[in-house]
């Protein structure tokens, strides 16, 4: 249940106004003696429902509180009307502030969820690079770790992909590489899925591309045609090189360096796409 209509204060002043109308039914319409235990049992249903140990637990809490007050009340109580009175109170009463409390507090898991949220696109934007879309070098690394980890964990397969410029091919001299990576970039970010990372690394410049779940025929086929999409789109013939997790390595280092590899074997011998079979056959 999302409540984003309830404007923050408003929600607030009705939680705090439900309370004080329990309190006073309780205090007040309830016998003096219960006062005390009628109150604590208000704020029991408050704390419960703020701490939000499971789902309901503000409503277990008023029903649990509503069935000890009105015990109470037939304990204490000698008259029938008063025990009446009291035990439609204290139904009233508490059913106010359980309901109030799992509103508030629905209310403050909603904006922790939307804060949440904006902290990974905050995140998200900080990673990426504004003019291509691809994270930065920087953060390259650290998202392979994640994915490693998170693919370690629940037993799949992803693959990494290093795309650069083809040394047997070399661009011709009008060609303003910087412009074709920043284009190419672009393009790669827009044409994979959005879970799939793209990043430019320099010295040589080159793209690494982090095919989530992506194994190793999968990743040949993808790679393929965004070779081919870049040659046609630029008129630069780029070559891959791919490294499969957990096929060719293990870590992010690993990876890197068997897809470095396999990309330079790809430059050297012409090859569109190469990995790790292709060098040991090579």
């Amino acid at each position: 249940m999302r409540l984003d209509f309830i404007p923050p204060r408003l929600l607030l002043s009705t939680f705090t106004g439900a309370l004080l109308l329990a309190a006073y039914l309780i205090t007040v319409q309830g016998p003096p003696t219960l006062a005390l235990p009628g109150i604590l049992l208000l704020a029991v249903i408050v704390l419960a429902a703020i701490s939000r140990a499971f789902v309901g637990i503000g409503a277990v809490a008023t029903i649990l509180a509503v069935l000890t007050y009105v015990a109470l009340v037939f304990l204490v109580t000698p008259f029938a009307d008063l025990r009446f009175v009291a035990a439609v109170a204290a139904v009233v009463g508490y059913a106010l502030a359980g309901f109030f409390a799992v509103l508030f507090t629905q209310s403050l898991a909603n904006l922790e969820s939307d804060l949440d949220r904006a902290d990974l696109l905050i995140e998200e934007l900080t990673m990426r690079d504004p003019l291509t879309g691809t994270i930065k070098p920087q953060f390259a690394r650290q998202l392979l770790a994640e994915e490693v980890a998170r693919s370690r964990r629940y037993r799949h397969t992803f693959s990494v992909v290093m795309m650069g410029v083809s040394e047997q091919v070399p661009p011709p001299p009008e060609v303003d590489l910087d412009t074709v990576f920043t284009e190419v970039g672009r393009a790669l970010v827009d044409r994979l899925r959005s879970t799939d990372k793209v990043a430019i690394l320099g010295n040589p410049p080159r793209f690494l591309i982090l095919l989530v779940e992506t194994p190793l025929e999968g990743a040949k086929i993808i790679t393929e045609r965004l070779v081919e999409e870049t040659r046609i789109g630029t008129g630069v013939q780029f070559c891959a090189g791919i490294a499969t997790f957990p096929d060719d390595a293990v870590d992010p280092d690993g990876l890197i360096r068997e897809a470095e590899s396999a990309l330079q074997f790809a430059s050297i011998t012409n090859e569109r796409v190469a990995y790790s079979e292709l060098l040991r056959h090579g």
